[in-house]
């Protein structure tokens, strides 16, 4: 009531590694950062800063979902003093093709929302930053 309001966590990050990678179109896969606290007297919290969405594929990249994002948070609401906060920055959203995994399919077909997914198919994984 009378401090300031909170900042919002960070989206964290998603990762996703395969040889045929699909996405279908019911997927939702969101990295997007809290947003800010109100605050009634003092200033608002700011919001959280986007994740990062990142997918490696070695073979093929078949996007069909409607939603994915990695957004930034709102700020709060301001109060009758204080500095009002800012919103967060966006992340980021990227895939790329890298060397072979695995002869194995990834397909993902469920609600994904602020985690890190990790799928290994291969005694040898190759991380490129991308």
């Amino acid at each position: 009531l009378y401090g300031g309001g909170g900042g919002g966590g960070s989206g964290g990050g998603i990762l996703l590694y395969g040889v045929n990678v699909t996405l279908s179109s019911s997927c939702v896969i969101e990295a997007n950062g809290g947003n800010g606290g109100n605050s009634t007297y003092g200033g608002s919290g700011g919001g959280g800063a986007g994740g990062r969405i990142k997918i490696f594929y070695s073979n093929t990249y078949n996007n069909q979902t409607q939603h994915m994002e990695a957004i930034g948070g709102v700020a709060g609401n301001n109060g009758r003093y204080g500095i009002s906060g800012i919103g967060g920055k966006d992340g980021s959203v990227k895939n790329k093709k890298i060397p072979e995994i695995s002869n194995q399919m990834v397909t993902v077909t469920f609600f994904i929302t602020a985690i890190s997914i990790l799928v290994r198919r291969s005694k040898h994984l190759h991380r490129k930053n991308i």
